[in-house]
């Protein structure tokens, strides 16, 4: 079963790889199609104590300094295809993104990319909301320089589907967004959580600061590998945002 959804998922990349390069062949007439790429990677090596490299983090610290200190392998690539019908202003989007992170002394190369990412989007249905249906990452917030994402509701969900950038006049944009994750239980088919993220986002308190507002609802099903009863759980939180456009400097 493993093989052939690999399969599955080879034949889709291949597929989607050979629509590129068909619009590179024809990019120089007008379309409405619009087909990108984009990716990251890193990999090192290093050695612990004469040993194999592990990550340093000094004690009591639950986050490390990334530069120079990540013991694994990671890459990831996302292809995106974008279609505008040219009698509105509608864009209709479908991402697609596999990932490959290998620890230090891992077998994980040979197993074949997990897809991080898989879903549809159609841009601005009413008052420039646009409405996503699939599997994605999902208003991620973090802080580079520690490898720490604050705020990650919705990567290793299994689908979801919600509505973003709903403008209120003057006064910020609603998100609304619904996720789905599965856990393994061999005992039962029914382990799962459901998430409601509703996000009221860039509401202005002057020209350069914005405040944030977030509340979460959560209900997850009984897990009997983890021992854990079906139960309900909420937050609530704000943060706030600051920016600032910096005039060129002009030469004396």
């Amino acid at each position: 079963m493993q093989k052939k959804i690999n399969y599955i998922k080879f034949v889709l990349f291949m597929f989607l790889v050979g629509i590129m390069k068909l619009n590179v062949l024809y990019s120089q007439n007008f379309n409405p199609h619009e087909f990108t790429t984009n990716g990251y990677a890193r990999a090192g090596i290093g050695v612990s104590d004469g040993g194999q490299m592990v990550n340093f983090v000094t004690p009591d610290n639950v986050h490390k300094y990334r530069l120079g200190n990540e013991a694994n392998h990671y890459a990831e690539l996302q292809l995106n295809y974008r279609y505008k019908d040219t009698d509105s202003t509608k864009k209709y989007e479908l991402t697609y993104m596999m990932a490959k992170y290998i620890p230090y002394g891992s077998d994980a190369y040979k197993q074949f990319p997990l897809t991080t990412q898989l879903y549809g989007k159609i841009n601005r249905v009413i008052h420039n909301a646009d409405i996503w249906v699939g599997k994605r990452y999902y208003s991620r917030r973090n802080v580079d320089f520690l490898d720490y994402f604050w705020m990650n509701p919705a990567q290793g969900s299994q689908i979801g589907l919600g509505i973003e950038n709903y403008k209120v006049k003057n006064s910020g944009n609603l998100n609304l967004a619904f996720m789905r994750f599965k856990y393994p239980d061999p005992n039962s088919n029914n382990s799962h959580s459901y998430t409601t993220d509703l996000r009221y986002l860039d509401v202005p308190l002057s020209e350069s600061n914005k405040i944030n507002f977030i509340g979460q609802f959560n209900y997850t099903t009984e897990n009997k590998i983890l021992q854990t009863s079906k139960h309900l759980g909420y937050a609530i939180g704000t943060w706030w945002t600051y920016s600032k456009k910096i005039s060129p400097i002009h030469p004396l």
